[in-house]
């Protein structure tokens, strides 16, 4: 959820209350999941983890992605409001790559 401007507060609530009723159209895209789709999943998956700190790589740039998109949202990962996501001060740093890394091993 995210604070950073009512709007997002207001749209996220709407879509919490959206999933409530979406959830069979949820488990319904599951059970049309055909083969080839699944095969499409998981080469794509495979081709990620080939390459080198994938986890790492996949894991920054939806961190950087969230932090650019929600900058109220970096204090809650111990960063100021004014530290760029894009910075080597943030990407280099063990805090940033341990989360990014875990979020993607999850």
């Amino acid at each position: 959820l995210c604070f950073c401007e009512s709007s997002h507060y207001t749209n996220s609530t709407k879509a919490q209350n959206k999933n409530i009723v979406t959830i069979n159209q949820t488990t319904t895209m599951v059970k049309e999941l055909t083969y080839d789709k699944n095969r499409i999943i998981l080469e794509t998956w495979g081709e990620v983890q080939r390459i080198s700190d994938y986890h790492v790589v996949i894991g920054s740039s939806l961190y950087q992605k969230f932090f650019n998109k929600c900058p109220s949202a970096k204090v809650l990962f111990g960063w100021s409001l004014e530290d760029d996501p894009n910075s080597d001060k943030v990407l280099k740093s063990r805090n940033f790559l341990s989360q990014s890394s875990l979020y993607v091993k999850l």
